[in-house]
């Protein structure tokens, strides 16, 4: 019972390799529940209805995080990690950040949050663009944030009121760019 359970979670596995390396321990493990549970009730359609429940459920959270992220708060900007920071590789026209006045080429060093997070307000240090797309999360469109950019050797503070993620359209000079055209 043991080997055919074992087998049984490798081949759950490899069935579901269209996923990452990192996520076959999960599978496997997902795998191995799976068949315990058809070995402790005797029916294959309690296994078959808990890996329903578990897809419906991680279909269910993946919706509500796109949902989220079309409507979470942004500046406008492609950016890169930096050594001091986060480099802003383009702005997008009509975007917050354009009409805050960022440039390309801007190292965003600090943010300062507003809305709700503005109890407080104190800066803090955008180490790499994951730590800034986090830090804007918290925030809600039409938030104001202070950014500490770096530009040309000289620090200045940059005002942004961020806007929604939905609301910023990319017109088709802008994806022609995108794709080098």
């Amino acid at each position: 019972v043991w080997i055919a359970l074992l087998l049984q979670a490798a081949l759950f596995t490899a069935l579901h390799s269209y996923y990452q390396g990192i996520q076959f321990a999960p599978l496997f493990v997902l795998g191995l529940a799976l068949g315990g549970l058809y070995i402790w009730r005797g029916t294959i359609l309690s296994s078959m209805f808990l890996h329903a429940m578990q897809n419906t459920f991680t279909m269910t959270m993946l919706g509500l995080i796109m949902w989220a992220s079309a409507r979470a708060p942004v500046l406008g900007i492609e950016m890169e990690n930096a050594d001091n920071g986060v480099k802003v590789v383009r702005v997008i026209p009509d975007s917050a950040a354009d009409e805050a006045g960022l440039r390309q080429g801007d190292v965003i060093t600090q943010i300062m949050l507003g809305g709700w997070m503005a109890a407080a307000p104190t800066y803090q240090d955008v180490p790499d663009a994951q730590t800034l797309r986090m830090l804007l999360m918290l925030q809600s469109p039409g938030d104001e944030v202070h950014l500490t950019v770096m530009r040309n050797g000289e620090s200045i503070d940059v005002p942004v009121t961020l806007q929604q993620r939905d609301g910023l359209e990319l017109n088709e000079d802008d994806l022609k760019e995108d794709a080098g055209e």
